[in-house]
């Protein structure tokens, strides 16, 4: 007899990822990029009085995320991409 998935209550959604298939990397909160502390000015922002030309000033300097490799997001360790629920495949109804 057929039922209703009690894992997505018969949405056929993966609950980890809400459908879409990834999940957002928490490192960087999905942007994919990490700010660090410019090398060049050691995070002053200046070098000998002067603007640092590496940071702009700012004392910091994008890289990509190491967690993610610039991604920023993961795919679904449930469903593997899909957005579909792992326990129904995607139809909402349990055998």
């Amino acid at each position: 007899m057929s039922e209703i998935c009690t894992t997505c209550n018969g949405t056929g959604t993966c609950q980890n990822c809400g459908g879409v298939g990834n999940t957002r990397c928490p490192q960087c909160n999905g942007t994919g990029k990490i700010s660090i502390t410019c090398s060049t000015c050691g995070g002053s922002g200046t070098i000998d009085g002067e603007t640092c030309l590496t940071c702009f000033g700012t004392g910091t300097v994008q890289e990509n995320c190491s967690n993610c490799n610039g991604a920023g997001n993961f795919e679904c360790n449930q469903c593997h991409s899909s957005g579909k629920c792992k326990d129904c495949g995607g139809t909402g109804i349990r055998d």
